[in-house]
């Protein structure tokens, strides 16, 4: 877990690998809505792959996804 400054508020992040994708999730104080951000720290072609992977891993279901990026993952 790394806590830094980024210029505007408190930033959590955390790295780790699963099953060969490395992902990151971050906590943004200055998020109104609170929400924590899940990501693949680099472009990858199994996106969709790596997505399962996390759900699977943390046993939540897709429909918690409450926003993407609206980016194709592949």
């Amino acid at each position: 877990m790394e806590r830094s400054w980024d210029g505007l508020d408190d930033l959590d992040v955390v790295l780790f690998r699963l099953d060969g994708f490395s992902f990151a999730i971050s906590k943004h104080d200055g998020n109104p809505l609170g929400l924590s951000f899940v990501w693949l720290t680099q472009p990858h072609e199994q996106a969709d792959k790596a997505l399962d992977t996390f759900l699977e891993v943390v046993g939540i279901g897709e429909d918690v996804v409450a926003l993407d990026s609206g980016v194709p993952l592949a």
